[in-house]
């Protein structure tokens, strides 16, 4: 079975065209006896399946879209969990998240988003002292959603830190970048093109004609042949 590994930000997808079991997914993922991944993604009949590294299957993933943009290396669209996605191909790849919505505003620092799977956006005041992984999984465990820590906020950018459902602390999360700045944007704290400071490096979105946009520069890390044991 054939598969390319790529990488935007830090993280890393293992794409295959035919499915595997639980366990060999964990395996592949695993630094230590397999290839080494955030995901496995299952590209079959034009639809993206996306595999945590737990082996649990999630219904988006932003950077996974984009990692498909080098994949692919044309402009295209492709089906989710959570309905079509449009990918463009230039110097960057380019994804349309279409609009999220807030499900429930929590307070005015904290807000439940779906962005094609659910994020919890908190507002971080930057002289609160927060022990983020600990907060993180407090609320993960309350809401069963993603975690993003909104920090340093300005017009133009803002950090952002993310907490995973079967992954943990990330690198850089799409649909995670894609619930914050639409929160930040609905709010008016941030102008309609952005950078998102993550772990990972730079990560830039826009807002145009009512969708949300997500961009990068994936790389492909190696491609090769998971044998049989």
């Amino acid at each position: 079975m054939n598969f390319f590994k790529i990488n935007h930000l830090g993280n890393n997808f293992i794409f295959l065209e035919e499915f595997i079991n639980k366990e060999k997914i964990i395996k592949l993922c695993n630094v230590n006896f397999g290839i080494g991944a955030d995901g496995v993604v299952v590209i079959k009949d034009n639809f993206m399946h996306i595999f945590n590294k737990d082996g649990s299957e999630a219904s988006i993933c932003g950077n996974a879209l984009i990692c498909l943009g080098k994949y692919f290396n044309k402009d295209s669209l492709i089906n989710t969990k959570s309905g079509i996605r449009k990918i463009k191909v230039n110097e960057f790849v380019e994804v349309n998240m279409d609009k999220p919505h807030i499900k429930k505003k929590i307070s005015d620092k904290l807000y439940l988003v779906n962005a094609g799977n659910n994020h919890l956006v908190y507002i971080k005041d930057d002289n609160l002292d927060l022990d983020i992984v600990e907060f993180s999984k407090n609320l993960q465990n309350s809401y069963k959603a993603n975690v993003n820590i909104i920090s340093d906020l300005n017009k133009d950018s803002f950090k952002i830190e993310t907490y995973e459902l079967g992954v943990g602390s990330t690198y850089a999360c799409g649909s995670g970048l894609t619930a914050s700045f639409f929160v930040l944007h609905e709010l008016n704290h941030v102008s309609n093109k952005i950078v998102a400071y993550t772990k990972g490096g730079n990560f830039y979105a826009f807002y145009e004609d009512g969708n949300y946009f997500i961009k990068g520069l994936p790389k492909i890390v190696c491609k090769g042949e998971i044998l049989d044991e």
